[in-house]
């Protein structure tokens, strides 16, 4: 409970889901009947058939560019969400949240083992590099850097 008071655990992910379920239903259901209640209307000559035609390319129409569109337009928003909780967890893994002291290690880059091609065919382990906050005697700035770091 305290994740979603503090904005940690985000809801509207799942909520996005289920409006879009309820707008791929809607656009399908309108589309299927509208192309039956044409056609049917085209068979019984209820309707001109010139109108009737454009009721069937309609109902064909939101039945499948709709869904595609209705798709994309869900995605772009549980992509938002997405990209809010992986730089969270980048953000929690990196412990950003605790100040740097001069000379402590802010980030480790750790590489995957590379098959080496040779006789043994054993894999090795590539080199770690780790990157610190630089000490204070190699700080030497004479004067502050401009903005756009020109000067």
């Amino acid at each position: 409970m305290t994740g979603y008071f503090s904005f940690q655990r985000l809801i509207t992910p799942a909520i996005v889901k289920i409006i879009y379920v309820l707008g791929f239903l809607v656009l399908t259901t309108g589309g299927v009947a509208l192309t039956v209640w044409a056609g049917l209307g085209l068979n019984d000559a209820n309707i001109d058939r010139q109108l009737g035609w454009r009721y069937v390319a309609i109902g064909a129409g939101a039945l499948v560019v709709g869904n595609l569109i209705w798709r994309v337009i869900c995605e772009f928003w549980i992509v938002a969400f997405n990209v809010n909780h992986h730089l969270a967890s980048i953000d929690q893994a990196l412990s950003l949240n605790r100040p740097l002291k001069v000379g402590q290690v802010q980030f480790v880059e750790r590489r995957a083992k590379i098959a080496r091609r040779g006789s043994n065919n054993r894999p090795e382990v590539a080199p770690t590099r780790v990157v610190t906050v630089p000490t204070s005697e190699r700080l030497k700035i004479d004067r502050p850097a401009s903005v756009l770091g020109l000067s």
